[in-house]
């Protein structure tokens, strides 16, 4: 009895410390009494915050600070311009009781973020990790008494716009300043225990893309487990998956792996698979002087695959060609180029009934120079002859066999 009056007892006074500590931060801290605070902070990192919405407590399922509408601009710094609905901070304990507000986690729920500029897009792609816990600079960018070290974000029901010049000019001559914009709609993104010191981290971004070229939205869709070094500059992507659902058309999906190491200028892609409905295509690839003179070496295997049904099913229409054409295609190759040339070697190409091996090198600068060495058992240029035109020459061998010579013509 004594035992279990002891347990009763225990529970009750940690209930009492859990009420009276509720009922400090409740009573006691208005978070709303930050909001100057906060305004004069970011200021003071050259970024104009305006919360206009009411700041209040959520205690569930874990002690937040709920933001209302809130406005966001740059004011030094070349931050995108973002309106957000509303917000939620996940906040320390500890360090609450301290009268010190240190915000861990983020969701945000229905921003509207407009980017101006490339140099805008790249700030807001890199504002995730500049607040994560070992970020440059964190100690120097905070108060004592607000803390920000986002280990989790959550981004949700949000719009991003970002223009893309058109390059257009007046009949004058002159450039002019038109501009349409891209826009990624249903934009969400969630990323778990972000970091900059190499450890491994969560993140998936899906959004519907559109643009002016684009007839109907492209869905969007990509996870991966990513790791950032800061101090060595390595940058690192693994089971990373991306899934393209253009509207009418097959998915397209991408497994990857790859790594980038800042610091020697590499690039290593160990695994890239593209697969649309029955065609699969695998690459490799290395790649230095990735920052000035590109310099890349793979290989490519595509296996036997029936491009005529992939094609169709992509709405290309091949009703000229006959019923035979692309039934059967395949491809595997080594490949090596620079800026200045490409080359594939170890070529070996399967086309329908007609198998070819060899090698090609391509010269990009001046004087231009195509070498391509090719070797097979048969080339059977009939299968890809236009029925259309068989038909209208009577379908005469010497008509076809004319049209087939016609490939070699300069």
């Amino acid at each position: 009895m004594k035992a279990l009056k002891w347990v009763v007892g225990a529970v009750l006074l940690v209930s009492v410390v859990i009420v009276a500590a509720l009922a400090y931060v409740m009573i006691g801290i208005d978070p709303n009494s930050y909001k100057p605070q906060i305004r004069q902070l970011a200021e003071k990192q050259g970024v104009a915050v305006d919360i206009s919405g009411e700041l209040g407590w959520q205690l569930f399922p874990g002690l937040a600070i709920r933001v209302g509408e809130t406005h966001i601009a740059g004011i030094t710094q070349p931050i995108p311009e973002v309106h957000l609905q509303s917000a939620s901070l996940s906040l320390s304990w500890r360090a609450l009781l301290k009268r010190q507000i240190a915000v861990s986690s983020v969701h945000i729920d229905g921003a509207n973020i407009s980017l101006a500029d490339q140099q805008q897009t790249a700030a807001a792609a890199v504002a995730p990790l500049a607040t994560a816990p070992g970020a440059a600079g964190e100690d120097d960018a905070t108060s004592p008494s607000f803390a920000v070290a986002i280990e989790n974000l959550k981004i949700s029901n949000s719009r991003i716009t970002l223009p893309v010049d058109t390059g257009s000019t007046s009949s004058a001559g002159t450039a002019q300043d038109n501009k349409a914009l891209r826009v990624l709609d249903n934009f969400s993104l969630s990323g778990q225990q972000l970091n900059l010191v190499g450890k491994p981290f969560s993140v998936k971004v899906a959004f519907d893309y559109s643009d002016p070229t684009v007839t109907s939205p492209l869905g969007v869709v990509l996870q991966a487990d990513a790791s950032v070094n800061q101090a060595e500059a390595k940058y690192a992507l693994s089971e990373a998956t991306l899934a393209l659902a253009p509207p009418g058309k097959p998915d397209i999906n991408v497994q990857l792996e790859a790594q980038f190491d800042g610091a020697e200028d590499t690039l290593n892609l160990p695994r890239l698979v593209v697969s649309s409905g029955d065609l699969t295509a695998t690459a490799k690839l290395t790649g230095s002087k990735v920052s000035s003179a590109l310099q890349v070496d793979g290989e490519v295997d595509i296996p036997p695959a029936n491009l005529r049904k992939v094609l169709s099913a992509w709405g290309i229409d091949l009703s000229t060609l006959p019923g035979a054409a692309l039934q059967r295609v395949s491809l595997n190759t080594r490949f090596a180029g620079s800026t200045q040339a490409f080359a594939l070697s170890k070529l070996a190409l399967t086309l329908d009934g007609t198998e070819l091996k060899g090698s090609t090198k391509l010269k990009l600068n001046a004087p231009k120079n195509l070498d391509l060495q090719l070797s097979g058992t048969s080339l059977d240029l009939n299968h890809y002859i236009s029925d259309v035109d068989n038909k209208a020459s009577g379908g005469a061998k010497t008509a076809g066999q004319t049209q087939a010579a016609a490939v070699f013509a300069p």
